[in-house]
C-alpha cells in the first residue's frame, strides 16, 4: 500500500487563492521576504500555500473571448446583456479559488488530453462505457452467490461511500470518507486479487452537510488512462481533482461553487477532451466543462438557482449532439461542445437525482420530488418543447423512481422506484408490461448483462431478473451488508473469459465469480 507523502493532507486543507499583491515599500519588504519563503517551502513538499481567502478583481471579458481563453461563466439561455447582471454573494468568486494542484509539478503536466478509449473490459465511468448500464456481449456474471458462494475475492473498504466501482485495466477506483477524521480518499485496489495498492488524500476537514442517506463519496469516478477524475463536496464547493494512477494528485480545481441542502451524489461525465461536471444548488447552479489534461475551466453554465441532484449525460441523440440533464423543474439540453442551450421541457417535477437514459432520438427522465413523474421526450427540437415533443408519460401515485437511473434495452424500458416497485414498460408507447413489488428499498440502478437484469437494493440484496416482456426472477442473493452503488458487469481478463460482478457494499468491495473457474 503507498503511503501518504507528509504534506497529503495539507495539500487537502490548503486550498490556495489568486490574489492581489499591495505595493511593495520599505515597510513590507521583510513580510514580503517571509511570506515568499514560506512559499518556496510548500512548493518544495506539493502543497498548497494558505487560504488567505482574499477576493480577486476580475478583468471583464467579451463572453467569446471569455470561452476561447477558457474562462467562460455565462447564461447561455439569457441575452448578452443579462449575463453582466449581478449574482449572489460568492458566484463571481470561483475563479478566485482554482488551484493547479501541486505547485512543483504544474510545469510537467501534459498541456493534451488523451483519447477516450476505454478496452472492451474496462468500466471507466458511471454507466459504463457506452453511457447505458449495458454489460459487452459474451459477459456472464455469476447468477447466484453469498457471502461464502461464488466469491472470488473480497476487500474492506475504509469508512463510507456510494460511488459505484470504476474499472480501469488492472485497476479499481473507489472513493470513501472517513466521518470521524473528516477525510475524502480515493482508494485503488488490485482487480485480480483486491488489494488495496494505495489511497489518495483528496481533501481534510470542511465537510458540508448533508441526507442521512447520502455519503461524503457518493460520486462514481472516471478514468481516462492517464487520470482519474473525481468530484467532492467541500469547502463550499465541488472540488474537482485529477488523480494518475499511481496515486499522486496532478491538479485540483473548484468546479463551482456550492451550498448544500442534502450533499452531493453527482458523477462526472466524459465529452471529448472535457470532465462535465454538474452542481447545482439554491444559490450558485453550474455546470462546467473542465479539460482533462490541464483542469481549466473551458466553459461554466449558470443553471437555476434551485436544489437538484441530478448528473448530466452527453451524446448523440436526434441527430446532433447534446448535454442532457433533468431538473430542476424542467428537463434541459445543451450543445456540450460550448454550453449553448438547445431546448428544455417542463417536469418530470422540481428535482432529480438520477441520470437521463438516452435512446437514438429520445430522452427518458423521471425525477421524484414533490412529485413523481416519467417522461419520454424526443429530441429533435428546438426552445421551450414542452407542447410539442412529450411523446409519453406515466405519472400515478408517487410511483416513478427518484434515485435510481432508468434501462433502455431495445424497446423495453425498465424502472426501479424508491420503495421497491419495477416497472417494465414499451419504450416507444409507454404502455406498461408488467411490474413487480420487491418490498425493499432501491438507490442503485439497474445493469443488464448476459439477458439478465441485475438490481441492489439498500440492504445489500441484488435480485437477477430476465430481460423480457414478462416477469421471471431467477435469482436473489445476499451480502448482508448495505448496499447503494450500482454492479459492475465485466470478465475476469477480457473476452473469452468468465464473468465477474464487482459489487461495492458500505464495508466490502466484492470481485463475484463462478468458482472453479
Amino acid at each position: 500500500m503507498r503511503q501518504l507523502n507528509p504534506c497529503e493532507s495539507s495539500r487537502s486543507i490548503l486550498k490556495s487563492r489568486l490574489h492581489s499583491e499591495p505595493p511593495v515599500n520599505a515597510l513590507s519588504i521583510q513580510p514580503t521576504l517571509a511570506v515568499a519563503a514560506i512559499l518556496a517551502l510548500f512548493a518544495m513538499f506539493g502543497c498548497r500555500p494558505p487560504d488567505d481567502r482574499a477576493e480577486s478583481v476580475p478583468i471583464p471579458l467579451s463572453e467569446q473571448d471569455a470561452l476561447d481563453r477558457g474562462e467562460a461563466d455565462i447564461d447561455p439561455s439569457r441575452p448578452a446583456d443579462a449575463n453582466s447582471a449581478s449574482k449572489p454573494d460568492g458566484a463571481d468568486n470561483h475563479e478566485a479559488r482554482e488551484t493547479a494542484g501541486r505547485e512543483s509539478a504544474t510545469s510537467d503536466l501534459p498541456t493534451e488530453a488523451v483519447p477516450l478509449d476505454p478496452g472492451p473490459n474496462d468500466w471507466p465511468w458511471w454507466r459504463g462505457p457506452t453511457l447505458n448500464n449495458h454489460a459487452a456481449e459474451g459477459v456472464d456474471p455469476p447468477l447466484r452467490w453469498s457471502t461464502e458462494e461464488n466469491v472470488v475475492w473480497v476487500s474492506d473498504v475504509p469508512g463510507r461511500g456510494h460511488g459505484s466501482p470504476c474499472i480501469r485495466g488492472d485497476r479499481i477506483f473507489l472513493p470513501t470518507a472517513v466521518d470521524d477524521d473528516e477525510m475524502q480518499l480515493l482508494l485503488c485496489y488490485d482487480r485480480k486479487t483486491g488489494e488495496q495498492l494505495w489511497q489518495c488524500e483528496l481533501h481534510r476537514g470542511e465537510f458540508m452537510r448533508m441526507h442521512r442517506k447520502n455519503s461524503q463519496a457518493s460520486a462514481t469516478p472516471m478514468c481516462d488512462g492517464r487520470y482519474v477524475f473525481i468530484p467532492m463536496m467541500n469547502d463550499e464547493g465541488i472540488w474537482l481533482t485529477a488523480v494518475d494512477l499511481e496515486g499522486n494528485i496532478a491538479w485540483q480545481v473548484e468546479a463551482g461553487p456550492y451550498t448544500s441542502e442534502h450533499g452531493y451524489g453527482g458523477s462526472p461525465m466524459p465529452w471529448k477532451d472535457w470532465v462535465l461536471v454538474a452542481g447545482d444548488n439554491e444559490k450558485t447552479g453550474f455546470l462546467a466543462a473542465v479539460h482533462r489534461a490541464t483542469g481549466k475551466i473551458v466553459y461554466r453554465i449558470t443553471r437555476p438557482e434551485e436544489h437538484n441532484y441530478g448528473t448530466p449525460i452527453a451524446a448523440e441523440v436526434a441527430g446532433r449532439p447534446q448535454l442532457v440533464i433533468p431538473g430542476p423543474q424542467k428537463v434541459f439540453s445543451y450543445n456540450p461542445n460550448n454550453g449553448e442551450l438547445l431546448w428544455t421541457c417542463d417536469g418530470p417535477t422540481d428535482r432529480a437525482a438520477n441520470t437521463p437514459t438516452i435512446g437514438r432520438e429520445s430522452v427518458y427522465v423521471t425525477a421524484g420530488y414533490p412529485k413523481r413523474k416519467l417522461m419520454c421526450i424526443r429530441a429533435d427540437g428546438n426552445g421551450d418543447v414542452t407542447s410539442t415533443h412529450v411523446a409519453w408519460e406515466f405519472q400515478h401515485r408517487r410511483e416513478a423512481g427518484y434515485v435510481p437511473s432508468l434501462l433502455l434495452v431495445a424497446q423495453r424500458l425498465y424502472m426501479a422506484n424508491d420503495e421497491g416497485l419495477v416497472f417494465c414498460f414499451d419504450a416507444k408507447t409507454g404502455d406498461e408490461l408488467w411490474r413487480h413489488d420487491f418490498d425493499t428499498a432501491f438507490s442503485a440502478s439497474p445493469v443488464l448483462a448476459d439477458g439478465r437484469i441485475y438490481l441492489l437494493d439498500e440492504q445489500g440484496v441484488t435480485f437477477v431478473f430476465e430481460e423480457s416482456d414478462e416477469f421471471n426472477l431467477m435469482a436473489k442473493n445476499d451480502l448482508q451488508d448495505r448496499g447503494y452503488a450500482t454492479p459492475v458487469p465485466l470478465t475476469a481478463d477480457g473476452p473469452g473469459t468468465p464473468g465477474r460482478l464487482y459489487l461495492r457494499t458500505e464495508h466490502k468491495l466484492w470481485c463475484l465469480g463462478e468458482r472453479g473457474e
